[in-house]
């Protein structure tokens, strides 16, 4: 989980860095709620993309987030709705489809706190400005990075009794001994 955290804190940077020449050039042809909202969409989609534990589920995870994160964008009122409503998308495909914990009431506290303490974040660091956005992108993201320093998290398809490979192993083993072979 420590080589996620580090993708993590990485996007954070490049997201951030990203943000404001996005928006000088998408602005004037899409608006600010349309320029922002492809930003906002296909960020979180690249970021659940870059720190999902196996390729298998990296397109999976950038297809649902961008279509559910796109459509709730166009479809709700005001900002604060749009950054809440692609928020809960994220932390729902990290942790229904990405990554799970032992606990379901341990995970939803989790996610709850994370993105809760990410739109305050954000909502600090923002400004009028196009930096002021960029920092509140940068904040939201920085604590969404400590999803991956909490111990309890388990990637899709692991199990939780014994490591994978040894599991894998005895399956094969076992079936050969049914087959004779």
């Amino acid at each position: 989980m420590k080589s996620r955290f580090n993708i993590s804190l990485l996007f954070a940077l490049a997201a951030a860095l990203a943000y404001v020449p996005w928006l000088l050039v998408t602005v004037p042809w899409l608006g600010r709620s349309l320029g922002q909202g492809l930003f906002a969409v296909s960020a979180t989609a690249a970021y659940l993309a870059l720190t999902a534990p196996r390729p298998a589920l990296r397109l999976h995870a950038a297809i649902l987030t961008a279509a559910g994160g796109g459509v709730l964008w166009l479809l709700m009122p005001g900002d604060a709705a749009r950054w809440l409503s692609l928020a809960v998308v994220m932390a729902a495909v990290r942790s229904v489809i990405l990554y799970r914990r032992r606990s379901p009431a341990r995970a939803l506290a989790v996610d709850a706190t994370l993105l809760l303490g990410g739109l305050l974040a954000a909502k600090a660091l923002a400004g009028p400005t196009l930096l002021g956005g960029a920092l509140a992108v940068w904040g939201f993201l920085l604590v969404q990075s400590l999803f991956f320093l909490i111990t309890d998290v388990e990637t899709r398809g692991e199990s939780s009794d014994g490591d994978p490979f040894e599991e894998a192993h005895l399956r094969a083993t076992r079936l050969l001994e049914q087959t004779g072979v």
